[in-house]
């Protein structure tokens, strides 16, 4: 009886080992493509952000900014200096295609 069970147990474990294999080489090549389409986009649009400045001024831009979150009432992004920017509140968010 143990020496029927043994192939079919080492079969069960091949069979499992592939069915995980295959599922990690399409999350790998899904998660590269998404991440091309991400890189393609984000090299094609010019992002500006605006937040509230002070009350005389009304809005100010920060141009090429990198969005790193982003909520209704919520935006975190990068400057092109490398500064990392918080506003919780009203903001606007502007992109224009590269040409």
């Amino acid at each position: 009886m143990s020496t029927n069970q043994s192939p079919n147990v080492v079969s069960r474990i091949v069979v499992w080992f592939s069915i995980g294999l295959l599922a990690f080489l399409f999350l790998a090549v899904y998660f590269d493509r998404e991440h091309k389409r991400e890189t393609e986009h984000n090299a094609s649009v010019t992002t500006t952000v605006w937040i509230p400045g002070p009350a005389d001024m009304g809005f100010r831009p920060y141009p090429n900014a990198q969005v790193i979150e982003r909520r209704p009432d919520y935006i975190r992004f990068a400057t092109l200096d490398g500064s990392v920017i918080e506003q919780h509140g009203t903001y606007r968010i502007e992109e224009r295609p590269n040409y």
